[in-house]
């Protein structure tokens, strides 16, 4: 009988990881006056969360120009915070019994190689043996 090979599974680090959310939300919100956008209130998360990139700017009215500064500023603290980042509850077990088990696990992600590298260090998470942002 053949060996079959083991599963490779790649993760989203933002959202699915790394529970970003509360934290890109404070960011940005710190940032809506500066930049002069919209801040995110609390009752329009949910609905947000299903709308795509280009809709969220238009909704929160991001001067398209100011974006490369603003994604700038936002991964800057973001770096300054990622400790303060955690996963969701009960995912770090489940990642560490996938990885004892011989699964290759990688992260897919936008954000930076310096913050996955922190916030997965801090996390006691070095189940992954791949990421690529």
């Amino acid at each position: 009988m053949k060996n079959s090979p083991q599963p490779v599974i790649i993760f989203d680090f933002d959202g699915t990881i790394a529970d970003t959310l509360t934290l890109l939300i404070r960011i940005s919100n710190q940032l809506a006056d500066e930049f002069q956008f919209q801040k995110i209130r609390d009752d329009e998360v949910v609905i947000l969360k299903t709308k795509t990139i280009t809709k969220i700017i238009r909704h929160l009215k991001i001067p398209v120009a100011k974006i490369p500064l603003i994604l700038y500023q936002i991964r800057r603290q973001m770096r300054q915070h990622i400790t303060e980042v955690r996963t969701a509850e009960g995912l770090k077990d489940i990642l560490l019994q996938m990885h004892a088990r011989g699964w290759h696990l990688g992260i897919l992600t936008s954000n930076s190689r310096k913050n996955v590298e922190t916030f997965l260090k801090h996390n006691g998470l070095n189940c992954f043996d791949f990421f690529k942002t």
